[in-house]
């Protein structure tokens, strides 16, 4: 958003790239050029510490917040780089997807 805010979007359905038929919700969202819009498996906010503590919700929002005014890429990079930071040596137990797009 134009003031730097984040906020999430929840819809419901089933989980992407299954096989489940189930319907989809639809929600429609107002984007102003600038926008910043994440796409992310939950892979990315159940990332475990090793003290077993996801990453979360939270803590992924507000590193999106701070990379928000790079580019897409490297805005990827920095979600994955907070990943790999808070799985310190501890192994990825999940798949992580993330798309991010810049509306212009």
């Amino acid at each position: 958003a134009a003031d730097a805010s984040v906020a999430e979007i929840a819809v419901s359905g089933p989980p992407l790239a299954t096989a489940l038929r189930a319907p989809w919700d639809e929600v429609r969202v107002p984007l102003a050029a600038g926008d910043v819009l994440l796409f992310a498996s939950d892979g990315l906010a159940e990332a475990l510490s090793a003290a077993d503590e996801p990453l979360g919700y939270q803590r992924v929002a507000a590193a999106f917040g701070r990379a928000a005014h790079e580019a897409p890429d490297a805005i990827v990079s920095a979600l994955m780089h907070e990943a790999e930071r808070w799985r310190g040596t501890r192994e990825q137990n999940d798949d992580i997807a993330v798309v991010v797009v810049r509306v212009s």
